[in-house]
């Protein structure tokens, strides 16, 4: 899958550890070139994977971030983060999917899990940050 060819910034709907709570974005050195729009809620069936989440399709609402970037490198390392190759999705953790958000006319790109484990775990609530909330070190 390529990047869109357009001048309006990427937008991803982050549901897991890469909402603006966790560390994740300073650890993948990439906080400074994503700007926070602020809570959203996407549609999908949050799965607990253990330190992470999942999220697969569903109607369950999703609590999630939405963020935008004009930096292809910042969507180089989000891909890289979560196991996504755009040359052979098929064998990804996740796959990226323009998707939805939910009670708006917007989209953004939302991270799926390309194959859900067999015995499945859901995030009762919907929202992982409630479900594993930060712990200071």
């Amino acid at each position: 899958m390529t990047l869109p060819k357009h001048d309006l910034a990427w937008r991803f709907a982050f549901y897991g550890s890469l909402r603006q709570s966790y560390r994740t974005l300073d650890d993948l050195k990439i906080r400074h070139l994503l700007r926070c729009l602020g809570p959203v809620q996407i549609t999908g069936q949050l799965l607990d994977l253990g330190d992470f989440p999942g999220l697969i399709e569903g109607e369950q609402l999703v609590q999630a971030e939405l963020h935008e970037t004009n930096d292809a490198r910042a969507v180089a390392v989000l891909d890289e983060y979560e196991g996504f190759d755009p040359t052979d999705p098929q064998h990804s953790l996740f796959v990226r999917r323009w998707s939805p958000l939910r009670g708006r006319d917007e989209f953004a790109w939302v991270y799926f899990l390309v194959r859900p484990p067999r015995i499945l775990k859901p995030v009762h609530g919907g929202d992982w940050l409630a479900f594993h909330p930060v712990t200071s070190d």
